[in-house]
């Protein structure tokens, strides 16, 4: 059931909580009839998380959602995946591709929703990624610090610099003092020679059995070493890969709540005490891995929720006669509008209020009188009588 279901008449009294499940279910019904019309679909529900702003919260939590698909023939390309995910960010109001995840009836995960490196998110830019890196920061600082200054209490921001060049480095290095013996070889030579001496030659010392003179022979002798040794120059080759998404330089900026006493039934605001903050700077700085060196900045302070901060408009005080004719107006008015409609008081009770405020909105101020008027209304008004002194009318 798509938006159809607004077709019907709504019933008198139908809340504004029964008004935005209606909504949710229009808008789920719709996309699940719209993702149907794919081929190789049959069968597909969605289900849609969107979380109200929380009052006086300037930062809120992001819509999700998830989606179970059957399939035709049990397969689906990883393109039409993406064209689902894409398909219902489109259509949901700050909803992120990278929020959405898709099973099939099988129990197979097709895509994981929160996870931005998937493959579901091929087409993120660069500044979607360095957003969701501050916000994931952001976030973490702010759940860390809640548990001890109290949930509302921290506002964290983060501003990151990051550089997404993938770079591959090779490089060779040389250490003059670190020579290693690459080879040697060693050589060595002996010899020894003998002189006979400068004896005349003659014919009987030729003879056999000749005696030989007493000729004085010398004898020499020679060595050789020779050694060679070759060095090699110590030398490192080193490859390095740089993935991308390397921090260059972070800042963070904390905003803490301070603390509130009650003196004389008045609340005051005190600020935290020095070494108190100088504790939670050195947690921050630990929790995103602060460095001087890389040029990081980190900045805290105490903000005062108090009463005293200046207002757009200027608020003056309100007299008791004042007082006094408001409510008797807005009582006036209720019983009016219960006696003409007929209608429930516990209904009546946010339609007084709007009525009530146009009603003095209205009315020009007389002379002597506050022109600010106080916009508080009674809780309750004595609904019960009027709706007595309505049936006694009719």
């Amino acid at each position: 059931m798509g938006y159809e279901i607004f077709d019907r008449g709504e019933a008198l009294g139908t809340t504004s909580f029964v008004q935005n499940i209606n909504h949710l279910r229009a808008l789920e019904g719709e996309l699940a009839r719209t993702i149907r019309a794919i081929q190789g679909v049959t069968t597909a529900r969605v289900h849609l998380v969107l979380p109200r702003r929380e009052l006086f919260n300037r930062e809120r939590r992001e819509p999700s959602a998830s989606i179970i698909l059957k399939l035709a023939s049990g397969k689906i390309d990883q393109s039409q995946v993406v064209a689902v995910q894409h398909l219902v960010a489109a259509a949901v109001p700050e909803l992120t591709p990278s929020r959405v995840s898709i099973v099939d009836s099988r129990g197979v995960l097709l895509a994981r929703g929160g996870d931005e490196g998937s493959a579901q998110t091929p087409f993120a830019s660069m500044s979607d990624k360095t957003a969701a890196f501050e916000s994931r920061m952001s976030q973490q600082l702010e759940d860390m610090l809640s548990r001890t200054a109290g949930y509302g209490n921290v506002r964290a921001e983060v501003t990151a610099e990051l550089d997404y060049d993938k770079i591959t480095t090779n490089s060779e290095s040389y250490d003059p003092d670190g020579q290693v013996v690459r080879s040697s070889q060693s050589v060595e030579e002996q010899g020894q020679e003998q002189d006979g001496g400068n004896a005349a030659v003659s014919v009987a010392e030729n003879l056999p059995q000749a005696e030989g003179g007493d000729a004085e022979t010398a004898t020499s002798s020679n060595s050789r070493t020779e050694e060679t040794i070759n060095y090699e120059i110590s030398r490192v080759t080193k490859t390095q890969v740089r993935e991308i998404g390397k921090v260059v330089r972070l800042s963070v900026a904390v905003l803490l709540n301070g603390t509130y006493q009650n003196q004389d039934g008045e609340r005051v605001y005190v600020p935290r005490r020095q070494d108190e903050m100088d504790k939670l700077t050195a947690l921050v700085k630990s929790a995103v891995g602060f460095k001087d060196e890389r040029g990081d900045r980190n900045e805290n302070r105490a903000r005062d929720d108090g009463v005293d901060h200046e207002c757009s408009l200027p608020l003056e005080p309100v007299d008791k006669q004042t007082r006094e004719r408001d409510d008797n107006e807005t009582s006036q008015t209720y019983a009016h509008h219960h006696r003409a409609g007929g209608l429930s008081p516990l209904l009546l009770e946010p339609v007084g209020d709007r009525i009530a405020r146009g009603h003095r909105a209205g009315a020009r101020p007389s002379d002597g009188e506050h022109e600010a008027d106080e916009v508080k209304l009674p809780q309750r008004l004595h609904l019960a009588e009027h709706h007595e002194g309505g049936a006694h009318d009719e």
